[in-house]
């Protein structure tokens, strides 16, 4: 079955999002676009000490993709391979 084509915008986003999928360290950001939630859920539950943070090489603030996205399922909320396009 043939893949449906994508404009620009729609190719570039898939780009960006297979890019930091492979990635072991996200900033909550990033890991939000990745799983497809609003990135306030993420720094919600950093905030109440639900998820953990290290400071990675870059000296900005990640989450533990793998860690994080075990969470994420054991709350009920499945993590998206495909998140919506807007």
């Amino acid at each position: 079955m043939d893949e449906p084509e994508l404009n620009t915008d729609e190719l570039v986003a898939q780009m960006e999002r297979d890019e930091l999928a492979d990635a072991a360290l996200l900033t909550p950001r990033d890991f939000a676009k990745v799983i497809g939630v609003q990135p306030q859920l993420v720094y919600y539950y950093i905030r109440t000490k639900k998820l953990d943070v290290v400071v990675c090489q870059c000296g900005r603030k990640c989450v533990n993709v793998e860690a994080a996205t075990k969470f994420f399922n054991e709350r009920n909320q499945e993590v998206r391979k495909e998140p919506d396009v807007d």
